[in-house]
């Protein structure tokens, strides 16, 4: 919270590549509103890669329009070709972005889990043929934050 901007290093060669960048966002915005107002640098990266390359310009127009700014270019960190001007736009950005000062105190109360205590949090619903709804605002939360497409996110 104490940087002056984001870079997002979006990986040109991933599944959905656009689904990823727009699941940083949401999860930055819930985490912290104060931390995804900050300036920010979008780097399509793998630039080196076949797949990559032909749908760069797809993909920046998009990443460009989801970001909402114009700050957005290819890299290919494994070549290193276009690092330099990532590194040149940084620096200038880094100098001309203010000190927002300190990011606002929590004004919710922290929660510690535990196996008794949080139970009450959170209602099973059975749903029928092995089929369970929970319900209430913490576990929506975390299920509005996780990306469902991501195998690690179904264990």
């Amino acid at each position: 919270e104490r940087c002056r901007l984001l870079v997002h290093v979006v990986d040109g060669s991933a599944r959905d590549p656009l689904g990823d960048f727009d699941a940083v966002l949401t999860e930055l915005k819930l985490f912290s509103p104060w931390l995804a107002a900050k300036p920010s640098v979008v780097a399509l990266n793998k630039l080196d890669l076949p797949d990559v390359r032909e749908r760069e310009a797809e993909l920046l127009a998009e990443l460009s329009r989801r970001a909402g700014h114009n700050r957005v270019l290819s890299i290919s960190a494994a070549t290193r070709e276009n690092t330099d001007t990532l590194m040149k736009r940084l620096r200038k950005l880094v100098v001309s972005a203010k000190a927002r000062g300190e990011p606002p105190m929590p004004t919710e109360e922290i929660v510690t889990l535990d196996a008794e205590g949080n139970a009450r949090e959170c209602t099973v619903l059975n749903e029928g043929e092995g089929a369970w709804r929970l319900t209430g605002e913490r576990i929506e939360k975390a299920a509005a934050m996780t990306n469902w497409d991501y195998g690690e996110a179904q264990d």
